[in-house]
Parts: structure tokens; sequence; C-alpha cells
């Protein structure tokens, strides 16, 4: 799991954006861009609010979606997929660690 020193960041350079997204209760995502010095690109570090997990994207990726809303939407609606497949497969005793502990984070964020 990738974690964010989220609580070390100057809060003037973290944006959010209120979401309803299809399958998820309405959520809050916080997002920060950061500089590569090494791949001259700028990531975007992201997260639903008040979970410990963090995504990170480049800008390029979020350019090719229409806007940052429709990327962190789209990404949404796959990974709650992703996230009741696991918990099919964990049912059947077939589980990894990691994919209980994603789901644990984001269960009261998922319908």
């Amino acid at each position: 799991m990738y974690k964010f020193d989220w609580e070390n960041c100057n809060e003037e350079h973290i944006s959010s954006i209120e979401l309803s997204v299809p399958g998820w209760r309405d959520i809050t995502i916080e997002y920060i861009y950061t500089f590569s010095d090494c791949a001259s690109t700028k990531d975007i570090y992201w997260r639903v609010k008040d979970t410990e997990h963090t995504f990170v994207t480049t800008d390029k990726e979020l350019r090719h979606a229409k806007d940052a809303e429709t990327f962190f939407k789209e990404f949404l609606i796959n990974f709650r997929q992703e996230l009741l497949d696991w918990a099919k497969v964990i049912k059947f005793g077939l589980g990894q660690q990691w994919m209980y502990e994603y789901i644990e984070m984001y269960k009261d964020y998922i319908l």
C-alpha cells in the first residue's frame, strides 16, 4: 500500500473535489501536484479523503480525460468493481492480505 505524507503537506497546495460517483457514497477527493526532477513530469497524488491509500497518476494521464472530475469518476467506478471482485475471492478463502486491507479501508464508501 502506498502512503503519501499528507500530514506534512502545506494545506494551501492540497486541492479537493466533491464527487457523486455511481456505486459510491458522496466522497471528497484530495489531490496535490508534485514535480519530478528526474522525469520532468507532474505527478498527481490523490486519495479518497480520510483514507490512508494514495493513488498516483501523471499529469499526462489526467489530461487524457475530459477533466479531473471525469478522470476520478472513471477510476473509482473501475476500482469499485475490483473491490467487489476481491470480496468474491475472499469469500472463497483465496484472498491476499492486501485485498482485506483495501476492502476494510473502502467498505464505508461503496454501496
